[in-house]
C-alpha cells in the first residue's frame, strides 16, 4: 500500500483509486450518487492532515483475537489486506463496523462502538463514518469481483447509509 508513497493520504488515495478502477461498475449500479460520493471521499482524503500513524490490523473481530484461558488477549490472527501503517481512526472505524457486521445487533453495536471510540480516543463521529465509506470502497469486491456476496451487500448498504452520506459532506476535516 505504501510503495511509492510517503504520506497516509497519498497511500490511501492510491489504493482507493486502484480498487475503484477495478470495481466501479458494480458499485455504480448499487450505490446512490456513486460518482458524487467517490469525489467527496477523494476530496476528503486529499485534505487529510498528516495523522500520527500506527500499525493497524484492518480486520479486528472476535475471531481474530486469541485469548488466554483467563480471557486476556494473547495474539492477533489474520493479518492481511488492510494490515498497514495508518491513522488509528481508520482502525477504529473498521473495528466498529465489522465487529458484528452480519449479526442481528450489528448496527446497534456499531453505533455503540462509534460513540465509545469517539469518547475514549477523541475521534469524531464524522471522521469514523468517512473512514467507513473508505473501507466500503476499498473492500466491497474483496470476496467476489461481481459483488454477489454478503460483504459487497454490506459495503453498498454502508455507502447508502444517510449518516455516512452526511459525514462525506460535513466539514469535520476543516
Amino acid at each position: 500500500m505504501w510503495q511509492g508513497h510517503r504520506t497516509w493520504a497519498g497511500a490511501l488515495r492510491a489504493l482507493l483509486d486502484r480498487r475503484v478502477a477495478a470495481f466501479h461498475p458494480t458499485l455504480r449500479g448499487t450505490v446512490d450518487m456513486f460518482d458524487e460520493k467517490l469525489a467527496r471521499v477523494r476530496h476528503l482524503i486529499d485534505g487529510l492532515r498528516p495523522p500520527r500513524t500506527v500499525t493497524i490490523h484492518g480486520d479486528l473481530v472476535r475471531e481474530n483475537v486469541l485469548v488466554t484461558p483467563a480471557g486476556e488477549p494473547a495474539a492477533l490472527l489474520d493479518w492481511g489486506f488492510l494490515s498497514t501503517e495508518a491513522d488509528p481512526a481508520f482502525e477504529a472505524s473498521i473495528t466498529a463496523g465489522v465487529f458484528d457486521m452480519y449479526g442481528p445487533a450489528g448496527r446497534s453495536l456499531d453505533e455503540e462502538w462509534v460513540e465509545n471510540l469517539c469518547r475514549l480516543f477523541g475521534h469524531t463521529r464524522h471522521q469514523l463514518l468517512f473512514y467507513r465509506a473508505v473501507y466500503a470502497l476499498l473492500t466491497s469486491n474483496s470476496y467476489d469481483a461481481e459483488g454477489q456476496d454478503g460483504h459487497f451487500a454490506w459495503c453498498a448498504a454502508a455507502l447508502n447509509r444517510p449518516d455516512i452520506t452526511e459525514a462525506l459532506w460535513s466539514d469535520w476535516a476543516a
